[in-house]
């Protein structure tokens, strides 16, 4: 999943700990330089979506780095939160007039920098671009990025998968509800962001929109639901290195009755070759034991790669 990405600018080593971990648990990309001159030598080597700046630094100090910041087209539009321990209104004036896109007052009290955050990534380039596209194809923009991109639009949306069949309702209010097939909630999600494929459409709904599928269960949190979601999928993949990759070609051969009958493998079989991410999925239990049962059948020679 590529994730947002911020970069922090800050002397403070206490400063890049703190928002460090605080932004990290949010599910962004952190990454780090301590002047503004190293910041822009990351700019060069890592485009972010969000820079945190320190006013106070030696050398390059905040100010001069935003005014670097503004001369570079390329860099024109990046968004910019300033840093600064002072209760000074003139500095916070001068760095609005510079183009930051606002101010926190160090030390950050996490709820208030996550929100600005969220708020100022509305600005970023990718942000736009990616919502601008409200019908894609997965292969251009995963559905990580998606249901991220739309949980930050401050909206409430349905996401149309076609060749999935699924569905997804993100929301501010509503949070993030899935369905696939008979998976609904965190089974769905996982098997969805498994197979990461096919077109897709957004629709911008209000919140008084009749309930379908997706919205019949138990909402999740977006960022929560994709970590673990993830995690989950990093997991299975490790799990799944002796039998393969996901999108290698597989097929069951000579099940007994108990193989068969281990999660309605005997019906997975009479379809023939698929894609062991396809047939994972397709397995009624967890894809962690769902992986476990497949690397078991690999080992007796009843799940084979086709080359």
């Amino acid at each position: 999943m590529e994730r947002f990405r911020i970069l922090i600018i800050d002397d403070d080593e206490d400063q890049h700990e703190i928002l460090g971990e605080y932004l990290a648990l949010a599910g962004y990309e952190v990454d780090h330089a301590y002047d503004g001159a190293a910041g822009l030598q990351s700019l060069d080597r890592q485009p972010a979506d969000l820079v945190l700046l320190d006013v106070r630094m030696p050398g390059m100090d905040g100010f001069d780095t935003l005014a670097v910041l503004q001369e570079r087209p390329e860099l024109r539009d990046l968004p910019v939160l300033m840093l600064t321990s002072l209760n000074m209104p003139h500095l916070k004036v001068k760095g609005l007039e510079l183009g930051a896109e606002d101010y926190l007052t160090k030390p950050c009290n996490k709820p208030e920098l996550l929100a600005r955050v969220r708020v100022a990534l509305r600005r970023a380039p990718r942000y736009k671009r990616d919502l601008a596209a409200m019908e894609g194809n997965l292969t251009d923009l995963s559905l990580a990025e998606l249901v991220q991109t739309l949980d930050l639009a401050g909206r409430r949306a349905r996401v149309e998968l076609h060749e999935l069949r699924g569905e997804l309702v993100v929301g501010p209010k509503s949070g993030l509800r899935v369905s696939y097939g008979d998976f609904t909630g965190r089974p769905a999600l996982e098997r969805l962001l498994l197979l990461d494929r096919g077109l897709f459409s957004v629709t911008f709904i209000g919140d008084d929109a009749s309930p379908l599928s997706a919205e019949a269960h138990q909402p999740l949190t977006v960022q929560g639901a994709l970590m673990g979601a993830l995690t989950c999928l990093d997991e299975v993949t490790a799990t799944l290195a002796p039998v393969g990759a996901l999108r290698e070609v597989v097929e069951l051969v000579d099940l007994d009755e108990p193989d068969a009958r281990t999660l309605d493998l005997g019906s997975l079989q009479s379809l023939g070759p698929m894609g062991l991410g396809e047939l994972i999925v397709r397995m009624s239990g967890e894809l962690q034991k769902n992986a476990a049962i497949l690397v078991e059948l690999h080992r007796k020679n009843k799940l084979r790669g086709l080359r």
